[in-house]
């Protein structure tokens, strides 16, 4: 190879590239600015370059973000339940657009520092969109559509194709609407858009509230749309679970990412399977923890075949945007092997929001956007131990 190519050639004691096993005393070959070779020993070809050896050091993928909220602040008082959570979320929507930037600049540099190279925002107008064009992120930006009075559809409709009209896109940034649910966006409403969208992003089954008022019509939720001038006295409660509600009445498209799933008992996850599109579902351990909210059935969530990711939620009830936070909390309580959690929180979610082919794993052809851990103690002969370990640093690699 000519001396004059933009080559750097890296060695670590382990490198964990995530679509194969962990390599030791690796190397990785970074051709500008993408991996161009990972491998246990270097070829000839590589002779009369500089190897930048990193010492005792673990390098793998930087991480995904499928749900997050970029727009959102940590608040005063963060909310302790579901309910207090509901009118957070409504308070932080109705923010003037010119505070929402600086939020939005904050959370982008927070999840930058923590590791974050590719992540699903939740917007409710778009204020993320040309700031992420200006970051090193990839991103889909989903902008969350809530309105549950039937006749209200097609307004609702237009009105946010007129906001997507006006934000600017890239290959790495794109823009698409959702459904918020099944419980606050109506049901004309949700065919619309899946009719429109190739991807959407759906909070699904969060709490028992949603499967009472899918099947009951009243509870918890009903009073919030109430008190907020957003039910529909037309509406005729389905009578059907969230899964069954999805399946019958084709609530879905081609990709689908479904956000939470608490509230999937094991029938209810396995009539998920039915639907004959790709489901991913994104999980976020925290949240669950501190509204009190019992965690998804993650065994069987993996036992049938779905792709698990990870979000951090947004600030209102996470102080940070610490992806890996969300991992090492998944081996606590979900007992999930290391590897399982690590590609949670990497591979799985660059499938999940469509960009796999540019991050998610180190392998060639991808970005070198990865991570290094400097400095591990020399007992270690497992590359996953300091990875989950947060007393260690998580640094980029270039």
């Amino acid at each position: 190879m000519d001396e004059r190519e933009d080559i750097s050639v890296f060695k670590a004691k382990w490198i964990v590239p995530v679509a194969r096993q962990p390599i030791e005393d690796g190397y990785i070959v970074v051709k500008d600015g993408k991996i161009y070779n990972v491998t246990s020993e270097l070829g000839p070809e590589f002779s009369s370059f500089k190897v930048i050896d990193t010492g005792n050091s673990v390098i793998f993928p930087a991480f995904i973000n499928t749900h997050v909220h970029l727009e959102h602040l940590s608040p005063l008082f963060v909310p302790v339940d579901y309910k207090e959570y509901l009118y957070k979320i409504k308070e932080a929507e109705l923010s003037p657009s010119s505070e929402k930037e600086g939020i939005v600049k904050e959370n982008l540099d927070q999840c930058y520092k923590y590791g974050t190279i590719a992540l699903a925002d939740f917007s409710s107008d778009g204020t993320s969109v040309p700031l992420l064009l200006e970051s090193p992120l990839f991103a889909r930006v989903f902008l969350e559509v809530k309105s549950f009075k039937t006749f209200e559809a097609e307004f609702t409709f237009r009105s946010i194709e007129r906001i997507m009209a006006t934000l600017p896109l890239s290959r790495k940034v794109t823009c698409h609407m959702t459904p918020s649910s099944l419980a606050f966006t109506s049901e004309p409403l949700i065919r619309k858009i899946c009719h429109r969208e190739k991807h959407i992003a759906m909070h699904f089954a969060f709490t028992e509230h949603e499967t009472e008022f899918l099947l009951e019509g009243k509870g918890l939720i009903k009073q919030y749309l109430l008190s907020i001038g957003d039910f529909d006295y037309d509406w005729q409660r389905p009578g059907k679970s969230s899964a069954r509600y999805m399946l019958d009445n084709f609530l879905f498209t081609k990709h689908n990412l479904l956000i939470h799933c608490t509230d999937l008992i094991k029938s209810e996850i396995h009539r998920l399977r039915e639907i004959p599109e790709k489901i991913n579902i994104s999980i976020s351990p925290r949240v669950y923890d501190s509204l009190s909210i019992s965690h998804p059935n993650v065994d069987e969530l993996i036992s049938d075949g779905f792709n698990i990711c990870l979000g951090t939620e947004g600030r209102i009830v996470n102080s940070d945007l610490d992806l890996r936070k969300e991992m090492v909390r998944c081996i606590s309580k979900y007992g999930v092997p290391y590897e399982f959690a690590l590609k949670f929180a990497t591979l799985n979610g660059a499938y999940a929001i469509g960009f796999h082919k540019e991050v998610g794993s180190i392998e060639p052809g991808k970005i070198a956007k990865c991570l290094i851990i400097r400095n591990i103690d020399e007992d270690i002969d497992d590359p996953y131990v300091p990875i989950f370990d947060l007393r260690y640093k998580v640094e980029w690699l270039v």
